[in-house]
């Protein structure tokens, strides 16, 4: 307990010295995407209005509002930050608006420190118009979190999200396009539907993306939003929410777009389409003194209206896990507790045990030498910049290692998020070069020695004991060691019948419905970087692959 305290407070002091408040902070604007709308923001300065505007922040990807549970350096700077903000404002101001801060803080409070550009940005916009400041998130139906594993991590750890947003006065909303549905929509086809390889363009997915624009469309117009802020995903369904959203809303509302799962945000690493880490890494690298920097503290949002203030309710958790659809027959796991307070854990239990046999020991399955920390960047509970920021400190007494780990979570993990969003079919043998689908195609009907159906890989039920012991391993624990990955996924094609494509579905399926980290880039260049890809990853670590569709080179690729 010592230990872990004495790792918070450090980070703790780091985020104090760093600026008073996201206000003083020099914040990137490249960081930032204008999607929608007028870029003066207008309606955060209209005070014709009724009731006053307002900012939404819409978490999508990184669920958490700070990575590090703060005390009382954090406590005293956000209140007088709050006041300093507060005093400077014109009397008009207080005719249309609640302001609030919170003096009755307890030492051992947690709070601040806003680990997260997307919500940094909100505040900031929120602060310099004067206006209050919302935090929504959207339960989307048929999504990442259709399984109770998934669902579980993610509602726990946005339980979190909802307690730190209300000892910030930032209200939090939980919006369910459930909700939106109409009584008609079967959610379990739509779930079945869900690993389909042409689901983002079927009628199932243009629904589902209407619900969502309806439940965040609605939102928004109930508080009056006069700017929507969203973070980012490379990934097709979420893309397609946000689009969904923007062509909803009126022209005068702005949406900006922040990049708070990447350091470098991806439309910044790259303008195009990388097919290796040797030629992303120097573009990534060079960025570094402008983006991989600490991060600002946050205030206590001083500003919010009267109905905010008195209807702001708690979240039923429970009763949403209970009525939200999903497959209870994959069970929650109970080695990974949930959230961003969990996570530093997690993380601070890296650097201090596992960091230092990180070279040596990282793609030994049988030795724990990993960070571990995959399902907390896959729900945003805690940034890889932020431990990435951690395991720099301390490279002096571990370079290899650390220098591993960095490559791993900087250059190769924003390489799959660079390769998903310029390659809209990452998950498709489409998205594949020509010659790999020929090869692929051509070898597509070769007599397999050993086939096997996709049951029977979801039972484990081969004859490869080490196969077996590598699913029954994510079907348990939802996790699978990041080398073992590329035989599991090599195997797959090897012993479908059915031909590349299929491989690749049952693959996804079988990743995405079990691991914790599912529905991700890297899972998918992790899966099919082995089945099509890897030629775009090659090393110095290449692999001789078999007789059928294995006759090009592919690549290890280990993950943290």
């Amino acid at each position: 307990m010592a230990s872990e305290n004495s790792f918070l407070i450090k980070i703790e002091k780091k985020r104090v010295n760093t600026a008073k408040s996201v206000l003083d902070f020099k914040f990137a604007k490249s960081r930032i995407r204008h999607l929608h709308g007028p870029e003066e923001f207008p309606g955060l300065v209209d005070e014709s209005e009724s009731a006053p505007m307002s900012v939404l922040y819409w978490m999508i990807r990184d669920q958490r509002v700070q990575d590090v549970a703060m005390g009382r350096l954090t406590t005293q700077l956000s209140t007088t930050c709050a006041l300093s903000v507060v005093c400077e404002i014109p009397r008009h101001y207080w005719e249309n608006k609640h302001v609030l801060w919170s003096s009755e803080q307890k030492e051992t409070d947690f709070r601040g420190g806003m680990n997260n550009w997307a919500m940094l940005y909100a505040q900031r916009l929120a602060l310099k118009f004067r206006v209050p400041l919302h935090v929504c998130f959207c339960l989307a139906p048929c999504y990442q979190a259709d399984t109770l594993r998934h669902l579980s991590f993610m509602l726990s750890g946005l339980v979190e999200v909802e307690q730190e947003c209300r000892s910030l006065n930032i209200p939090f909303h939980l919006v369910n396009a459930d909700n939106h549905l109409g009584p008609d929509e079967n959610r379990k086809s739509g779930m079945q539907a869900r690993w389909s390889p042409n689901y983002t363009t079927s009628s199932s997915a243009q629904i589902y993306d209407a619900a969502v624009a309806q439940a965040v469309g609605s939102l928004v117009k109930s508080l009056h939003v006069g700017c929507l802020v969203v973070d980012f995903s490379p990934l097709r369904a979420p893309s397609a929410w946000v689009e969904s959203v923007v062509r909803a809303l009126p022209e005068d509302i702005p949406v900006c777009q922040v990049d708070a799962h990447n350091i470098v945000p991806v439309w910044c690493g790259s303008d195009k389409l990388e097919s290796h880490a040797r030629t992303i890494r120097p573009k990534l690298f060079s960025k570094t003194v402008k983006y991989l920097t600490e991060f600002p503290p946050v205030i206590i949002h001083p500003f919010q209206n009267e109905m905010d203030t008195n209807c702001q309710s708690m979240i039923d958790w429970q009763s949403i896990k209970a009525n939200h659809f999903v497959d209870s027959s994959v069970d929650a796991v109970t080695w990974a507790t949930p959230g961003t307070k969990a996570a530093f854990e997690v993380l601070r239990s890296f650097i201090e045990e596992r960091l230092k046999g990180f070279d040596a020991q990282r793609n030994n399955p049988a030795n724990p030498a990993l960070s571990g920390l995959s399902p907390w960047f896959h729900f945003g509970q805690i940034s890889p910049q932020r431990s990435i920021l951690e395991v720099s400190a301390v490279r002096k007494s571990y370079v290899r290692s650390a220098d591993i780990f960095i490559e791993e979570a900087f250059n190769r993990r924003e390489l799959a998020e660079n390769f998903c969003f310029y390659n809209r079919l990452y998950d498709c043998l489409q998205g594949a070069r020509e010659w790999a689908q020929e090869t692929l195609m051509k070898h597509a009907k070769d007599k397999r020695l050993v086939a096997y159906t996709r049951k029977q890989l979801e039972n484990a039920e081969t004859a490869d004991d080490l196969w077996n012991a590598a699913q029954r391993q994510l079907v348990h624990t939802g996790k699978m060691h990041g080398f073992l990955r590329q035989y599991w996924a090599k195997k797959i094609l090897e012993w479908c019948a059915e031909g590349p494509q299929t491989a690749i579905d049952w693959a996804v399926y079988l990743n995405d419905r079990f691991s914790l980290d599912g529905t991700d880039p890297n899972g998918y260049v992790g899966m099919c970087g082995v089945l099509l890809f890897a030629f775009c990853f090659r090393t110095n670590n290449l692999l001789a692959v078999s007789h059928l569709a294995f006759d090009k080179l592919c690549q290890t690729f280990t993950y943290t």
